[in-house]
């Protein structure tokens, strides 16, 4: 595949795409640190447990709000437990086209 390039000029350059690459000079690698590798997978595993984790708190939250509407409750209190609802909703309109 090939692009059309112009100038500031005005010229136009025919150039190929070649895909993007980043390489290294023979002798010039990067060295492998074992530290810094082993704490940046950590974190990368915590981060996907996180992300999992927040996807699972928000689906309870909403059945937790659709029980207590359900219930024509606001306010829930047992013990040392207090459930309230905010009166903040959202609501977005979409059509199947993908337009807003």
């Amino acid at each position: 595949m090939e692009t059309e390039l112009q100038s500031d000029n005005g010229e136009v350059e025919v150039v190929e795409n070649l895909p993007a690459t980043t390489g290294y000079l023979e002798g010039l690698e990067p060295q492998s640190d074992p530290e810094l590798v082993a704490l940046a997978e950590k974190l990368e595993t915590l981060r996907t447990q996180r992300i999992r984790l927040q996807g699972r708190e928000n689906d309870t939250a909403d059945a937790l709000i659709a029980m207590m509407k359900h219930k024509g409750l606001k306010t829930y209190h047992e013990n040392d437990l207090i459930v309230q609802v905010d009166c903040k909703e959202k609501v977005k309109v979409k059509r199947e086209s993908g337009q807003e």
